[in-house]
């Protein structure tokens, strides 16, 4: 049975409403939270976050409002889901607003396309925004445990950096 706090952290997913958002809870399961995982998460593919390139696995999901959502474990335990274009309840700047100073604006990559400052992270908070160069969309969002900005930095921080393979002939 889902626990009132993990089934509002599961709403607010699946809501896209970040509102008041705490972060990813440690006492909730991951089916709690996420719908449809599969019931073996061993031999997932593998992604690396941070910048000690932690392997964690990790799975697509079917959740509507994001582009290619995806969870990543730890073992069985569920440490960020992350998307693309999320379309946000309520828009950008009520939740900007929500969310108050960030505790670091880092540089990021959409694709190829270096973002200065755009990365707007709140770990706190369990929440990091990556917005676009007029700062008026996010384009990438980050959900995970509430945690401290240099343990973010060390050991979630999605790769989103693409990079063109010189050796092609057609580039």
């Amino acid at each position: 049975m889902t626990s009132q706090p993990c089934n509002q952290i599961r709403q607010a997913v699946e809501g896209r409403d970040f509102i008041g958002w705490k972060g990813l809870m440690a006492g909730c399961a991951s089916g709690e939270i996420i719908a449809g995982l599969p019931t073996s998460l061993r031999d997932l593919p593998a992604r690396y976050l941070g910048e000690d390139y932690r392997p964690v696995a990790f799975v697509l999901l079917a959740l509507a409002g994001y582009y290619r959502p995806m969870a990543s474990f730890d073992g069985d335990r569920l440490v960020m889901i992350d998307g693309a274009l999320p379309e946000l309840h309520g828009g950008l700047e009520p939740l900007l607003a929500d969310l108050g100073a960030p505790e670091a604006q880092l540089d990021w990559y959409y694709g190829t396309l270096e973002i200065k400052a755009g990365e707007r992270v709140f770990p706190r908070r369990g929440i990091t925004l990556f917005l676009n160069t007029t700062r008026d969309k996010a384009l990438h969002i980050a959900l995970f445990h509430p945690t401290a900005l240099d343990t973010y930095n060390r050991e979630l921080r999605p790769h989103l950096r693409k990079t063109l393979n010189k050796r092609d002939p057609k580039l």
